[in-house]
């Protein structure tokens, strides 16, 4: 599908705050507002209704593999149906430059041989971190794990609260309650270090949005620490994603994936929701014309320090030593507790990233705030359109609600 849909018709004023937007009123922009909503509603309920056939699944140990097969069914769905919404409600592309030095020294990309895409080629086992400035921050990280065709494997921690916004809401309410059966999987992965299964395993430090209303509690919070606070940002928080990298420490092939993201048009004093929402973007048709990521990778065990002895953490081990320290681990939860060192540590390190991520933000900015957001010998860039790699991908998503018609239709035939 062309990138010259509907939204082509209607104002591309990004760059203007929503408040001061003039709102389309005419038919056209009545159907393909009602079109979008439609498209959202039907997959989504789709999905929605599939999961909830699964569930059962996950009741019992024996099937239990079955169920997280069906479930990774469904958030593949889910995250083609939300390339498709980008294609075909808000086009956008996706800038990325990425670091080629450090302990990554593979390929970043590679071209899928089916379609001939050119695609992200990552790591298996990730833990991703990112800034957090609009809603749809998660959704365009969904998209770009789409692009290295881990789309299956994601795993978000989102915020309660979004389980009040209209149809995304009962969505990410879902997967709240996914998120409990899922928390299970993680630790079993977790327990299986061997496992070639790939984990996406995505979380905001900053825990929300940066806003008018989140800032100044930050700012407040790191005068009362005596701690340095970033100019873009928020301070992150560093327990949750600690905990993460403790459980999940004796994968010989963990990465953190660190991902500055930012849109264009947002002044330096102003915040992101006053120029991006959920609804602005795909409802009214005003999409940022690229979402601008750098991306960093970080080997877990020799260059994160998730315990104050050092960073380099139990590299010697053979991989049955792994797999027993590992097992140890999912059952005494004593052995992922955070010393006092081991925090502040990892909380300096954290904070470290943070700065670096804000100076680059900071320089983004005062060069107008276009194009790559690093630059430098060790940098490169790729511009990756955000489309299906074939529109026959739609046939999953907008078909999942087979099964469970088939066997309504069953049950009505048998009680009849």
């Amino acid at each position: 599908m062309s990138s010259s849909t509907i939204s082509d018709t209607l104002s591309n004023d990004f760059a203007t705050p929503i408040a001061q937007r003039v709102q389309q009123r005419g038919l056209l922009a009545r159907l393909r507002a009602a079109t979008c909503y439609v498209a959202l509603l039907v997959s989504f309920l789709q999905i929605n209704g599939l999961q909830f056939l699964f569930l059962p699944l996950a009741l019992l140990p024996p099937t239990r593999p079955l169920y997280h097969m069906g479930i990774r069914y469904t958030k593949a769905a889910f995250g083609i149906v939300l390339v498709f919404m980008c294609q075909a409600f808000a086009p956008t592309k996706f800038r990325v430059t990425y670091e080629i030095s450090g302990s990554y020294s593979e390929e970043w990309l590679e071209v899928d041989p089916k379609s001939g895409s050119l695609m992200l080629k990552l790591p298996k086992k990730l833990v991703v971190i990112s800034n957090h400035q609009i809603y749809a921050d998660w959704w365009y990280l969904w998209v770009l794990s789409y692009m290295a065709n881990t789309h299956a494997y994601i795993l978000i921690v989102l915020k309660r609260s979004l389980k009040w916004l209209p149809v995304l809401g009962w969505v990410s309410d879902w997967y709240h309650l996914l998120w409990k059966l899922a928390a299970h999987h993680v630790t079993t992965t977790a327990d299986r270090p061997e496992d070639d299964e790939p984990l996406n395993f995505l979380l905001f430090p900053e825990g929300t949005l940066v806003s008018r209303d989140t800032y100044p509690k930050s700012t407040k919070y790191a005068e009362k620490m005596n701690l340095p606070h970033p100019e873009h940002l928020l301070l992150p928080r560093s327990t949750g994603l600690h905990t993460t990298l403790l459980a999940l420490s004796q994968l010989p092939s963990l990465y953190l994936m660190d991902v500055t993201m930012l849109y264009p048009g947002i002044p330096v004093t102003k915040f992101g929701q006053d120029y991006y929402t959920l609804r602005s973007i795909f409802i009214d048709g005003v999409s940022p014309p690229e979402v601008v990521y750098h991306i960093r990778l970080y080997n877990v065990q020799k260059e994160v320090p998730i315990r104050a002895n050092g960073t380099d953490t139990n590299t010697g081990l053979t991989m049955e030593q792994r797999k027993h320290l590992a097992h140890s681990m999912s059952k005494d939860p004593t052995m992922l507790e955070i010393g006092e060192e081991d925090k502040v540590v990892f909380d300096t390190w954290l904070r470290e990233r943070w700065r670096e991520k804000d100076q680059m933000i900071d320089s983004w900015l005062k060069r107008g705030g276009k194009g790559p957001i690093a630059t430098g010998d060790n940098i490169k860039e790729v511009v990756l359109p955000v489309k299906l790699r074939s529109i026959w991908e739609l046939v999953g998503p907008f078909l999942a609600f087979a099964p469970i018609a088939v066997a309504y239709y069953s049950l009505s035939n048998r009680s009849s």
